[in-house]
């Protein structure tokens, strides 16, 4: 599980394990359930990981997180209009986190395909540098 801990009044962050960097970070809503939860989304060397703010951490928002490992792939995830999804940020397109063969985190960012662009980059530069200390 995800350890948080306040970054300011609003926004929590992530705790970092040793030998752990941030990369990334964005502003974000993560779809969970049928709403979408309010915080931010970390890409780190060792995992991408989302902490809720702190009012929706309180309102039964949880933290997520994937080991690099089992990402597969990022895309982009078209609008859905079904009224089942209209708190959960299926309303604008979103970024999709699919991690193995069954799971996908879908998340409301700007500009999703600039930043599933950049993720894509990171996960690979972070790769590389993982491959080059063994060659």
């Amino acid at each position: 599980m995800t350890a948080i801990k306040p970054e300011n009044l609003w926004v929590n962050k992530i705790e970092l394990v040793e030998g752990e960097e941030i990369a990334l970070s964005y502003p974000s809503n993560h779809t969970q359930g049928k709403r979408a939860v309010g915080g931010k989304l970390f890409v780190t060397n060792k995992r991408i990981a989302f902490a809720p703010n702190r009012l929706d951490a309180n309102l039964g928002g949880h933290a997520m997180e994937v080991p690099l490992s089992r990402i597969t792939q990022i895309t982009t995830d078209a609008p859905r209009i079904r009224l089942s999804e209209i708190f959960s940020g299926a309303l604008t397109t979103r970024l999709a986190i699919h991690a193995g063969t069954d799971q996908v985190d879908f998340f409301v960012v700007s500009n999703p395909d600039i930043v599933a662009n950049q993720i894509t980059a990171a996960l690979k530069k972070i790769a590389e540098q993982d491959v080059a200390p063994n060659a």
